[in-house]
């Protein structure tokens, strides 16, 4: 595999001792053998690869942690902050625009038709747009098609109740 000694370094940080027992059951390689090829001082494409993977379930799961996280800790917002917001004109040039036009984009086939569809869909799939409140009520505004008051009404209501 193409993976430098420093990448691997850093995704050693990523594993538990369980993942790299894991990972020498699966493999038939020794404990020892892991170790020595995630310091870098020996390579093997198949632990590579699976230290790789177990390194990506693992970071996703820290990501799920975090996003729950920040998702129960979001801010409530008005009706006159979001207008002012949607009218700035940093809006498309926030670097959250792009993710914002993905679940668009993504939703936008699904024909959500209420506000409390939308919000578990994008609890479920989506947590990283519910911390955006200007995004995420624009996302009703746009998706469902109820004004502006109705989707912040219930952005804060959900977000109270979090």
């Amino acid at each position: 595999m193409n993976i430098t000694t420093t990448q691997i370094k850093a995704l050693r940080k990523l594993l538990s001792k369980e993942d790299k027992e894991n990972i020498a059951l699966h493999t038939g390689k020794s404990k020892k053998t892991i170790e020595n090829i995630l310091q870098g001082d020996r390579y093997n494409d198949q632990v590579e690869e699976l230290v790789l993977i177990t390194a990506k379930q693992n970071l996703a799961k820290y990501f799920n942690i975090i996003a729950d996280i920040e998702a129960k800790n979001i801010r409530t917002i008005s009706v006159e902050e979001y207008r002012k917001h949607r009218q700035s004109s940093v809006w498309s040039e926030d670097e959250f625009y792009t993710r914002y036009m993905d679940i668009y984009l993504r939703l936008v086939s699904l024909k959500v038709e209420d506000c409390e569809t939308l919000w578990q869909t994008l609890w479920r799939d989506y947590k990283d747009i519910i911390k955006k409140p200007e995004y995420c009520i624009d996302l009703f505004v746009r998706l469902i098609g109820v004004n502006d008051v109705v989707a912040t009404r219930f952005y804060n209501k959900e977000v109270k109740m979090l």
